[in-house]
């Protein structure tokens, strides 16, 4: 499954493939945590995000590009693995924010064995496994579109469990607690309310 993240100032038309999903949002903040990141949408900004089974184009000024793929070092029937699923967060009269969350890891992480990387994800996976329930993730696979950013993780949550979502970032980006994390290179926020 494709993902394009297209955000821009104007109204930003993109053809819908057939059996396309789309969500439309408003950009509220973007935090810059970590080396220099790749183009970004502005507050205020609309974005939208489209997963079909083939790529999507757009002429916005800022997008987003990725991929689904397979569990590379966890159980695809594990919990976690498994909870990379379509968010589905019902509408209620608490909004629903959404993050977007750029990755690049270094040449170190990939000059690592395969059997070296997948020793450093247990801590990580220990770390979301609690926030599953009120912590909606999609993890998607870009390297094969850009050299900006290795990897697109997409969060959604009710406003009310923002202090859960800050909490878990927290924990992920201690290195302590998250060893994986010290091979991070680039890292940022994109925040979301999700309109439709």
């Amino acid at each position: 499954m494709h993902c394009l993240f297209a955000s821009g100032p104007e109204l930003i038309t993109i053809p819908t493939p057939t059996g396309a999903i789309r969500n439309r949002y408003r950009v509220n903040a973007v935090e810059v945590i970590q080396g220099p990141t790749p183009p970004l949408p502005q507050p205020g900004w609309e974005l939208h995000r489209i997963e079909a089974a083939t790529p999507t184009a757009a002429s916005a000024p800022v997008q987003f590009q990725g991929e689904t793929g397979t569990a590379q070092y966890t159980d695809p029937k594990a919990p976690y693995a498994a909870a990379n699923g379509l968010p589905t967060i019902p509408a209620t009269t608490d909004p629903v924010l959404a993050v977007i969350i750029p990755l690049r890891k270094t040449a170190s992480w990939y000059a690592l064995t395969q059997e070296q990387r997948k020793a450093q994800i247990p801590a990580h996976v220990d770390l979301g496994v609690p926030y599953i329930p009120t912590i909606h993730r999609r993890l998607f696979h870009s390297r094969t579109f850009t050299k900006d950013y290795d990897f697109l993780t997409y969060f959604e949550f009710r406003a009310s469990d923002e202090p859960q979502f800050r909490q878990l970032c927290r924990a992920l980006r201690d290195p302590k607690r998250n060893p994986e994390w010290t091979y991070i290179d680039r890292d940022c926020e994109i925040w979301l309310t999700k309109l439709a």
